[in-house]
């Protein structure tokens, strides 16, 4: 496989010419505040956690055409920076939001609370304050929206809770076996068809519900070795991916006895507080790692190999950039990435696979 991580200091002249060769799409957008949060509102939009000191609010920006418009095919294109559609002032940093419907649901820091975001009849460029869902969380909570708009947020197994917006914002909280009752710290929760997957932060297991009735199905033990914290990703296949800030990384198909399909170390985490963020491509056999360094690693799971690395973005540069924020794929199309970094960058990137994938 081709490692394109380049080598040595290089000045930005040359790798503006070097990054010709291998991309396809490069655009860097300057949010100048700080980026707590990502996510796609749908194909052509994306929501942003921004704070500015005191100031908290979020943002929704249009993607520029020239990246929906496949690349440099699509000749001269109009429309070629992102754009401010709408947003609004919230409480505190946003910590993580989901889409249900025209409205979003967001975890920030002391709540939960429920957003209107205006749509295109409405004159309106404000997102405002609908309701609040829960006050008072704590930690760093996660979220997850069903097909069916269903809402579970929980920062602990023992507070996991599912949210009905369309039911006067019904709570019902999650009953585990008396085995997993506790503090268990929640990373990540993804919901995928007729499951929810759960992770644990701090053991690098994923437990599975079934939406239809909430009612826990499965642990999954599929680590060895349970140092550091974790996270994970899940798409309709049951192919499941973790990585832990020690630098572990590995995927499982769940269909055939957790059976582990790849698996690598990436390194270990700068710093403790560093965020690692690993997600599975919608469209192939693609995972994306990052949370070591100023990078975001693309990996293929069915190479075979024990190093798949087969391309290394590292377009956040500069002394102060210490490390990815978050990063996601498009949902739609093929080979782009969006990622921001701690300095309140915003890349979004289509990369080039070797010729022999």
């Amino acid at each position: 496989m081709e490692d394109n991580t380049l080598q040595g200091e290089e000045s930005d002249d040359e790798w503006f010419y070097e990054s010709i060769r291998r991309y396809d799409d490069l655009l860097m957008y300057d949010v100048q505040g700080d980026i707590g949060c990502a996510t796609f509102y749908d194909n052509s939009k994306v929501l942003l956690g921004v704070s500015r000191s005191s100031l908290h609010e979020l943002w929704l920006l249009s993607v520029p055409d020239k990246l929906l418009l496949a690349g440099r095919s699509a000749g001269l294109v109009k429309n070629r920076d992102f754009n401010l559609v709408a947003a609004g002032y919230t409480s505190g940093s946003v910590k993580k939001v989901v889409r249900v419907g025209s409205s979003v649901v967001v975890a920030e820091e002391g709540g939960i609370h429920l957003y209107s975001i205006p749509q295109s009849n409405n004159p309106s460029d404000v997102i405002s304050l609908t309701s609040t869902l829960i006050r008072g969380a704590e930690g760093e909570v996660a979220l997850a929206v069903s097909e069916a708009g269903r809402v579970y947020a929980g920062d602990t197994l023992s507070n996991l809770t599912q949210l009905d917006i369309s039911s006067e914002n019904t709570h019902k909280p999650i009953e585990f076996p008396v085995t997993f009752q506790g503090s268990d710290k929640i990373s990540e929760i993804k919901c995928v068809g007729h499951k929810v997957f759960i992770c644990s932060r701090c053991k690098g297991s994923v437990l599975i519900l079934d939406q239809r009735t909430d009612s826990f199905v499965q642990e999954v033990q599929v680590q060895k070795d349970t140092s550091g914290l974790w996270t994970m990703d899940a798409n309709q296949d049951d192919i499941v991916a973790l990585a832990s800030s020690c630098g572990s990384v590995s995927v499982h198909d769940l269909r055939h006895t957790h059976k582990e399909i790849y698996s690598h170390n990436v390194g270990s985490a700068h710093t403790s507080s560093q965020k690692v963020t690993v997600h599975l491509s919608p469209s192939d056999p693609l995972l994306s790692v990052a949370g070591f360094d100023k990078t975001v690693e693309i990996h293929d799971y069915l190479c075979g190999e024990s190093d798949g690395k087969v391309f290394c973005h590292d377009g956040h540069r500069g002394q102060d950039v210490q490390g990815i924020v978050t990063h996601m794929w498009h949902p739609a199309q093929k080979k782009l990435l969006f990622s921001a970094d701690d300095t309140g960058k915003l890349n979004a990137w289509r990369f080039k696979l070797p010729p022999n994938m």
